[in-house]
């Protein structure tokens, strides 16, 4: 059984690479700090490392969606 979790206006849903891959990565690029998410400086070398991993490791996270519109990928 996939574990989630529900707020309000959210919803959790465990990590699935094809679904979150590229949106995560994307946000990465335009909005985050990497350093915060990874704690290294943003290289292409660590942000290749570090998509690496989540193709590797597909549930070590989970995807933050609009509870009503699961496609909105938010974090």
């Amino acid at each position: 059984m996939e574990r989630q979790f529900m707020t309000e206006h959210l919803i959790l849903l465990p990590g699935n690479n094809q679904r979150d891959n590229d949106s995560f990565m994307e946000m990465l690029y335009k909005d985050g700090d990497f350093r915060i998410y990874s704690g290294v400086a943003s290289t292409e070398k660590n942000i290749q490392m570090f998509q690496n991993y989540f193709e590797v490791n597909e549930s070590c996270f989970y995807a933050i969606f609009e509870k009503e519109q699961r496609e909105h990928f938010i974090g």
